[in-house]
């Protein structure tokens, strides 16, 4: 494992249990296969969350004295745009992408904020003459279950915001993002 974006002069040995690193890769498959393409080809990066137990070593006359020995208890992966931004699908990282390209004003909604929402867009766009703004949905998937949600999804976005009020791109059957709502013009 590589870690970058370290400050410079913490040296740190950082180790992974096995049962660790392998809960890591079910836990995060995205995250796991983004960091297994080779570093030049990456279209994203990954972000790591790890609690580790450190200890630095202490052994006289070693070129490794000062420096700091750690292990992963456990940890979480996110993987992330080169803006920075989540997504769970190269589908939606193709959507972020676009929206920072266009100079778009949005929001990316965490799986934890679902808990409060049973329905939570993928983007919401800020930049609209709808002030609560705008939901866009990239759907991705034909399995059966994705199908069922997809279907609730649909039908809560056009009963919540009419059929026209909301943005999707059925990335399953259109290679193309469609166009996004304009943005409103600004006031002089």
């Amino acid at each position: 494992m590589t870690l970058s974006g370290q400050r410079d002069g913490y040296r740190c040995f950082l180790t992974v249990p096995a049962a660790e690193r392998n809960r890591l890769v079910r836990s995060h498959q995205l995250a796991a296969a983004t960091l297994a393409q080779p570093a030049a080809t990456r279209q994203a990066h990954v972000v790591a969350l790890l609690y580790v137990t450190a200890r630095n070593i202490v052994a006289p006359n070693s070129r490794w004295t000062g420096w700091i020995q750690a292990e992963v208890r456990t940890g979480a992966l996110m993987t992330v745009s080169r803006s920075m931004l989540p997504f769970e699908s190269s589908h939606e990282l193709a959507v972020a992408d676009a929206l920072v390209a266009a100079g778009r004003a949005f929001e990316k909604p965490l799986r934890f904020d679902a808990e409060r929402n049973l329905v939570f867009p993928d983007f919401i766009l800020q930049d609209t003459a709808r002030s609560a703004g705008y939901p866009m949905e990239v759907f991705g998937r034909t399995d059966e279950a994705y199908t069922a949600r997809r279907a609730g999804k649909e039908n809560y976005y056009n009963m919540t915001f009419g059929a026209g009020g909301w943005w999707s791109w059925d990335a399953t059957t259109a290679s193309r993002i469609p166009a996004f709502p304009p943005a409103r013009k600004e006031r002089r």
